[in-house]
């Protein structure tokens, strides 16, 4: 069974929920975990907060290898309300950042998808609030149906082991 099977199976067994505070879902296969961090579902979609995929490999990738996964990762993922693009490669930190190429701008918040890529094989996504009154942000869940949840999954865990 994939992975997004594995954790759409866990989220079928435990839907609905709501209101009650964020549910880990995990699941791991041959050196790759996936994390959803989900705050509420029904039966046919769920409240995303953040989705991490790790993948247990020594070897650091190098900067034009995450390049490159950023690229992939940006020509997959077109079923989000938002299309995403690299912002910036950061050679010291060795890690690629990607966000919304068009941000939800309403009156001082800005939403955008963010999802961060590092050398040592870590992936993270998921969907930031920033006030620009207190210059602060903070990530807040985003909708997807189960359909859209496993793509993503299976979009991340292709790209990573690719």
């Amino acid at each position: 069974m994939s992975l997004s099977m594995t954790i759409r199976r866990q989220l079928e067994e435990q839907a609905p929920f709501h209101d009650d505070g964020i549910r880990d879902f995990w699941a791991t296969d041959q050196g790759v975990s996936v994390r959803c961090q989900i705050a509420g579902s029904d039966r046919y979609g769920c409240a995303l907060k953040r989705l991490e995929v790790v993948e247990e490999v020594s070897r650091v990738l190098q900067d034009d290898e995450l390049a490159k996964r950023a690229e992939i990762l940006c020509g997959k993922i077109v079923y989000l309300t938002e299309p995403l693009r690299q912002i910036e490669l950061d050679p010291l930190s060795h890690s690629v950042l990607v966000r919304s190429s068009s941000p939800r701008v309403a009156d001082e918040e800005i939403t955008y998808y963010e999802l961060l890529a590092t050398g040592d094989r870590h992936t993270t996504l998921g969907r930031i609030r920033f006030d620009r009154s207190s210059r602060s942000r903070h990530h807040v869940e985003f909708l997807l149906s189960r359909d859209q949840l496993g793509m993503l999954i299976d979009d991340l865990v292709t790209t990573v082991v690719n």
